[in-house]
């Protein structure tokens, strides 16, 4: 498949979830996991997406639902007033036709952002580096990924994934909107059901008021978020990072495992799962820690109790 930004008319595909690379080296061992990180990370892309249903979107014809889907392959972040940011983008537009959302336009946008962090701790995109099309593709992605332009063509020939993440994507979409949605449909190709059982993990979306619904953890998707020990997910980030073990010091890898679970209704963590993998030992170390974890105080909407879906990262370093 030509992974060329295009314009897209007959085939949409989308861009994963996460993708996060491993790497060797020879230095001390230790195991951490980013306390504090995702909720940072969550208004980083709250930002990303912005500029996507912002500047990017400009370009296309206005339509009522302009969704971006984003695969962030590597954050450097150790300048704050140039945050480096690769990953593999897109932005699709929808129109609602019935109980079916139809991709009317968009494209693809793998490339690098150049962001600034603000004062008041918020995210602004400066710029962005876009890899060319046709001809110019191999040789701007090689300039722009770098050592991760293998990791970006592996990332985008996994169509199937891909489509497992829209889905998630469109289902998340769907119920924070309160939209009257079943389906959705690329041009000239069938509707497809945006799922209504836990197939991505992300969202059940078979009626918005169900008992069967799964929210996504952002602030404003239901009423009162899960709370662990009395905090949020930085304690439970605190609270991994002293349990996850380096567990096997004589592969000497560092990388970091992105984990999805469920906080049920009943506040206990199940459906545990690696969506981004390190190493099979360290990625099962990752999913021992979170099945552990005590009873949360569940999220509620309504005034009822619901279950929320969880993501988060779980690094393993070398020091």
């Amino acid at each position: 498949m030509n992974r060329t930004r295009r314009i897209l008319a007959a085939t949409a595909v989308l861009a994963l979830a996460a993708l996060l690379a491993a790497s060797c080296c020879n230095r001390k061992k230790a195991a951490h996991a980013d306390a504090g990180a995702v909720p940072e990370e969550n208004a980083l892309s709250a930002a990303i997406d912005d500029y996507f249903t912002g500047e990017i979107a400009s370009h296309y014809d206005a339509a009522p639902h302009s969704i971006p889907f984003c695969d962030y392959l590597e954050v450097d972040d150790s300048d704050p007033e140039d945050i480096l940011v690769w990953g593999d983008f897109w932005l699709l537009n929808y129109e609602q036709a019935g109980d079916t959302l139809k991709c009317v336009s968009g494209g693809n946008y793998p490339g690098k952002l150049h962001v600034r962090k603000t004062a008041d701790g918020g995210f602004d995109v400066v710029s962005f580096e876009q890899v060319g099309d046709g001809n110019q593709f191999t040789p701007t992605a090689k300039a722009i990924f770098g050592d991760k332009f293998d990791a970006f063509l592996k990332a985008c020939s996994d169509e199937k994934q891909r489509e497992e993440v829209r889905k998630s994507v469109l289902a998340a979409y769907v119920a924070r909107n309160d939209l009257p949605v079943k389906y959705y449909q690329d041009y000239s190709w069938p509707a497809v059901q945006i799922p209504a059982s836990d197939t991505t993990g992300e969202i059940h979306c078979d009626m918005p008021d169900s008992s069967s619904i799964v929210y996504p953890y952002k602030e404003g998707s239901i009423d009162e978020l899960p709370r662990f020990k009395g905090g949020g997910l930085d304690v439970f980030y605190k609270w991994v990072h002293e349990r996850v073990r380096y567990v096997n010091p004589e592969k000497c890898i560092s990388g970091r495992a992105t984990l999805r679970f469920v906080v049920g209704e009943d506040g206990r963590v199940s459906d545990v799962e690696v969506l981004r993998g390190v190493d099979p030992e360290f990625d099962e170390e990752a999913i021992r820690v979170v099945s552990s974890s005590p009873k949360w105080k569940p999220g509620k909407h309504r005034g009822k109790p619901v279950s929320v879906s969880v993501i988060i990262p779980v690094s393993f370093r070398i020091q």
